[in-house]
């Protein structure tokens, strides 16, 4: 299980918009959003509310639009898997690399994300690392 969300932003096509509101509204629920079209034009729109209500006030697909859509906190309940050497090895080096963390605090990161011991992640980091050399 694995928490996801927050805000969201995307640009859609005219002729897709009313689709793309639809499935997101499947997905997610009746979730808050801005729609905005032609911004920073003379014919500026903002539509702002639930999915459901945006769609009914939401005029002809014209323009191009810009989503806005607070999607919240969501759990995850797809397959769960641990984590192959190479995915372990990369998502290592981007906490180690990127966001400098010492190697320790890595694979604490690791653990914790992907629900498995300290020891199993640095096991898989050795392993890929082997696969590499």
């Amino acid at each position: 299980m694995r928490s996801v969300g927050g805000t969201i932003v995307f640009y859609e096509a005219p002729h897709r918009i009313r689709a793309t509101l639809d499935q997101l509204r499947k997905e997610v629920g009746d979730c808050h959003l801005v729609v905005a079209r032609e911004l920073t034009k003379v014919h500026e729109q903002l539509v702002r509310g639930p999915i459901t209500a945006v769609l009914s006030e939401l005029g002809p697909p014209i323009g191009e639009f810009t989503v806005v859509a607070y999607i919240g906190q969501m759990t995850y309940l797809g397959e769960i898997r641990p984590p192959t050497a190479a995915e372990a090895f990369l998502e290592f080096g981007q906490l180690t690399n990127i966001e400098q963390l010492s190697r320790r605090s890595a694979v604490a990161v690791l653990a914790k994300r992907h629900k498995m011991g300290a020891n199993a992640i640095y096991k898989l980091i050795e392993t890929a690392k082997k696969v590499g050399e």
